[in-house]
């Protein structure tokens, strides 16, 4: 097994939050979690399939929230480590499974080292996969689900020690309200376990390879942003992922609140190529210039800001300046049943999905 060293923890976090597409949690927060654990000793480990028992399962541990306090003017409470390393307790308990490692339900700047720093505290390996190739806004929005699997059982637990243990749900919807509403009321992130997956399924059901290709595309971009301006080194990242350098431009208008335990809104920019809008759902999801589709979702969206790093969609201030990258989301989003839950027509647009390469090629870029 690979074992995590500061600059792995670096080059991870600058890796997520370019995967994270504006959303995926505070990198800044995730890189603490990181560099506290490996002060303290813990043993950061990744494991590929082949490392694990199979006859063990692995489940996913993160945060459900907006980037942000969902409750302005009040204190943002957090889910302490005990209280992490307890909800995954007693998920063990109730499914009478013994879990063998986490994996990450998505790429993002916090919540993957935070699945990390919870394998870590419970000296289990974290698994070289998620379940979803980058971050997405909501809970549907996974690769058990495309095929055909549910999420619970589950453990929910907020900053207050509120813990729920929920066997079944109704419908995937209930779950994310039942989820969204606890992060209200407790005025901070809820900690959730689920998505128990036996060992010799991950293959088939998660995306593999996603963390240690964090960590490669950190290293790379790290080396490239600190010898080139913004603009070229928002270029050859385009390049690294296999996607597209759009436009860049200035922040002219930025519309985002936090409503149902989303950031969600538009915002605009006054672009090279005319006037882009962007719609986010705690994530960049879509994108038009000058009113013709950009990238739909589940194209990824990525804004570099002026100093060639990522920008999260709730640090946008009007006049701060962006270089626009848009890559391909990972084949199983483009599948029928990934549209259904990550497509256009999912966050209620009206076009129908048109691949990044195509959209690219109408715009003569």
């Amino acid at each position: 097994m690979k074992k995590l060293d500061l600059r792995d923890a670096e080059n991870l976090v600058l890796g997520c939050s370019i995967y994270g597409c504006g959303g995926g949690g505070n990198p800044r927060y995730g890189l603490k979690l990181l560099r506290e654990g490996i002060k303290q000793g813990l043993e950061f480990r990744l494991a590929s399939l082949s490392d694990l028992n199979p006859h063990y399962s692995l489940v996913s541990a993160y945060f459900c929230g907006p980037i942000g306090n969902p409750c302005p003017g009040a204190p943002e409470r957090k889910v302490s480590g005990e209280l992490r390393a307890q909800a995954v307790k007693v998920y063990e308990k109730a499914t009478s499974d013994r879990v063998a490692g986490i994996y990450p339900v998505e790429l993002g700047g916090s919540n993957t080292p935070l699945a990390w720093r919870i394998a870590a505290e419970l000296g289990l390996p974290l698994l070289d996969a998620d379940a979803a190739g980058r971050a997405v806004p909501e809970l549907a929005q996974n690769s058990l689900r495309v095929k055909g699997r549910e999420l619970y059982p589950a453990v929910l637990i907020d900053a207050l020690g509120d813990i729920v243990v929920l066997e079944r749900y109704s419908s995937i919807e209930m779950y994310e309200s039942l989820a969204r509403y606890l992060t209200t009321k407790s005025c901070g992130s809820v900690f959730i376990v689920d998505g128990g997956v036996a060992a010799q399924a991950v293959s088939e059901l998660l995306i593999g390879g996603t963390v240690s290709r964090c960590i490669e595309v950190g290293e790379k971009y790290r080396e490239i942003v600190l010898s080139d301006t913004p603009e070229d080194a928002s270029r050859k990242l385009a390049e690294l992922l296999g996607g597209f350098y759009l436009t860049s431009g200035k922040v002219a208008a930025a519309e985002l609140k936090v409503e149902g335990g989303f950031l969600q809104g538009y915002y605009i920019l006054d672009a090279s190529l005319g006037r882009a809008k962007v719609y986010v759902k705690n994530e960049n999801i879509a994108m038009w210039i000058e009113d013709k589709p950009a990238v739909l979702p589940p194209d990824l969206i990525i804004m570099i800001g002026d100093d060639g790093y990522p920008v999260l969609d709730s640090w946008l201030e009007e006049g701060m300046k962006l270089h626009v990258i848009a890559a391909p989301a990972h084949p199983i989003w483009r599948t029928e049943g990934g549209l259904k839950l990550l497509g256009p027509q999912h966050f209620g647009f009206k076009e129908r999905y048109i691949p990044l390469e195509a959209l690219v090629e109408r715009l003569s870029i």
